[in-house]
């Protein structure tokens, strides 16, 4: 099992429900959605209005807001200040209730949308289950590495990186991934937030 998305383990169901669902409005957004979730969801990952970044990855109504705007889910960025207060986010997480189901089994959800032309669509996803397509799930796992990356590595260390995992369990030393986890620098990005190194 792998955690695709940087938030709390308890929306990534209604993540992915969110996902599918952008797939099948090609570029509509609902009027309305009720997200269902097993109740102790309701405690633990349902903080309506986010108000630091540590709220919004405990947020179902702004992660599935983020989904079906396509925003990357994996980027720490979209649970940033700039994310839950961003207007278009908010307009659309209004539009979400999230509700508790006993019938939802741990790690499950589902999503009914209701359109604005008075038609209804209802997705459902299982977090809990491992990804049977396994090249699937490896490009997943390294589009989160790459997000993540971003903060410290440049694109090339990063694609030099993922390269060398690819084929770990054939490299001779550890030389060769070492070198391409050093970066010459990181463009765009603030480098007070780069991790600095701890002396002893």
């Amino acid at each position: 099992m792998f955690k695709f998305h940087a938030s709390c383990y308890g929306t990534h169901a209604p993540i992915e429900s969110a996902l599918k669902l952008k797939e099948q409005l090609q570029g509509r957004l609902p009027e309305n959605l009720h997200v269902s979730v097993e109740p102790q969801y309701m405690s633990v990952c349902n903080i309506a209005v986010p108000s630091t970044p540590l709220e919004a990855k405990f947020s179902i109504r702004h992660a599935v807001a983020l989904a079906l705007l396509g925003r990357d889910l994996a980027d720490g960025e979209s649970f940033s200040a700039a994310a839950y207060t961003d207007p278009k986010v908010i307009a659309l997480r209004e539009r979400i209730r999230v509700v508790g189901d006993t019938a939802i089994k741990r790690a499950n959800a589902r999503i009914d949308a209701h359109l604005a032309d008075g038609s209804s669509l209802s997705v459902s996803a299982d977090a809990s289950r491992a990804e049977t397509d396994l090249s699937y799930q490896a490009r997943r796992v390294e589009a989160k590495f790459a997000s993540c990356a971003r903060e410290s590595l440049n694109e090339d260390s990063i694609a030099r990186t993922i390269e060398v995992c690819r084929e770990l369990d054939r490299v001779a030393d550890v030389t060769a991934l070492v070198a391409a986890l050093r970066s010459s620098g990181v463009a765009g990005r603030d480098s007070s937030r780069r991790p600095q190194a701890v002396r002893p």
